[in-house]
């Protein structure tokens, strides 16, 4: 029961309820668009040449993604050739699960030092180990251009070089799926974030983004090599069904935990209402919206593909499905996309639905605006014709003795 009661303590500390952090965002986006409000054109440009362009060393800095991303790319080419592909034949794997086998296991491989290095960052070193407990004080100590020491700067640019090549990996690389052009557009979002976060020395809360993502890639690669495993040399091996369950079960809690619960109640959270605490305390927080605009975009994907994981789910407990497999591949999709289609316009209903609730609140918050203007000019106006009567009346007292003493 102790180590329960810890694990439960390590994952509720200091994370509002889904309730509280709709209310401290909205807000936070009150707070902005009346105090703040920098989302113009101009306004945008002006803060990204003074806080964010000239931290980021373009010569250097690009070099190293770049050359990175190169060796990245090599790197997976001669595993692939040399260990991956090599061990599907040894194995006598099925010929569709050799084919993807080497990308299921290069990217278990990549995940599981990347997130073990993120780990190392958050919890091992002392200047960082408190943005999990305190997620909001990410921004106690923020300055504009202030140094970032070179272990986070390696993590970082291993992770923006890693995704350069991923998008090389993607149109190349990895099996086609239904949702690949949403993963390329993943790939540049997760890069201009990264790279964003490092140049605006938002960076604390970047190390957060990066904690939360990348352990459910490293289940779900578990899951998948497991399955191309079931079946080889001819055989089904009850072993590797069992530790794809399993990895499975894992992948979906660790999907939740992380995705669901930690990213918008701690990370989410910190970056639409924490930092508003700290704009109004020093005024010197920029990119507020566009930062948020991004990581509610993530988010929105996340929620997408977790719809892939309940739906599996619907499989298993329907009886449609009896073994693990991956719900986005194309054979597995159509299939998928007739049954499912009503939900998918029930959906898109309720899009529509809540649009058009927005639009009416926008309507009416323009017209309380308007009604508010207007009783302001008036009571301005009435101000004006009170002070005009004052100083006719002055006016006169002042013209009358002057008269009498003519007279």
């Amino acid at each position: 029961m102790e180590y329960i009661s810890g694990f439960y303590s390590f994952v509720t500390n200091g994370v509002p309820s889904y309730t509280q952090t709709c209310y401290d965002i909205k807000w936070g986006l009150e707070y902005w668009y009346s105090n703040v409000n920098d989302f113009s054109p101009q306004t945008f440009s002006k803060d990204l040449q003074k806080y964010a362009l000239p931290y980021f060393e373009v010569k250097k800095d690009l070099a190293v993604i770049v050359g990175l991303a190169v060796l990245w790319t090599i790197l997976r080419y001669a595993l692939t050739f040399a260990v991956f592909q090599p061990i599907a034949s040894w194995c006598q794997l099925r010929s569709v699960d050799a084919k993807k086998y080497p990308e299921s296991a290069w990217k278990l491989l990549v995940y599981i030092h990347t997130w073990a290095f993120t780990c190392y960052v958050i919890f091992g070193l002392p200047q960082y180990n408190n943005i999990y407990y305190d997620t909001d004080s990410v921004w106690d100590d923020f300055e504009s251009g202030m140094p970032i020491e070179s272990t986070v700067y390696l993590l970082y640019m291993l992770q923006l070089s890693f995704y350069v090549h991923s998008i090389y990996g993607t149109i190349c690389m990895d099996a086609k799926r239904k949702d690949t052009l949403l993963m390329l557009f993943h790939h540049f979002l997760t890069i201009s974030l990264i790279g964003f976060s490092y140049a605006s020395r938002y960076h604390k809360i970047g190390l957060m983004v990066l904690f939360v993502h990348d352990v459910t890639d490293i289940a779900l690669e578990f899951t998948k090599v497991n399955v191309y495993f079931k079946n080889r040399g001819g055989q089904f091996h009850r072993l590797n069904e069992i530790m794809s369950n399993v990895g499975f079960v894992v992948f979906a809690i660790c999907w939740y935990l992380f995705r669901l619960y930690w990213l918008p109640l701690k990370v989410l959270h910190s970056t639409g209402y924490s930092s508003m605490i700290r704009h109004q305390q020093t005024n010197h927080l920029p990119f507020y919206l566009f930062f948020n605009i991004m990581l509610w975009i993530l988010q929105g994907m996340n929620i997408y593909w977790f719809m892939f994981i309940l739906y599996f789910l619907f499989k298993v407990a329907t009886g449609q499905m009896t073994e693990v497999d991956d719900v986005r591949e194309d054979e597995v999709v159509k299939e998928a996309m007739v049954k499912a289609r009503w939900v998918s316009l029930s959906l898109c209903y309720m899009s529509l639905s809540l649009c058009y609730v927005s639009l009416s609140l926008c309507y009416m918050f323009l017209s309380l605006c308007y009604v508010s203007l207007s009783l302001r000019y008036m009571f301005l106006s009435l101000r004006y014709m009170s002070f005009s009567l004052w100083y006719r009346f002055l006016s006169l007292c002042y013209i009358s003795p002057s008269l009498y003493v003519q007279i």
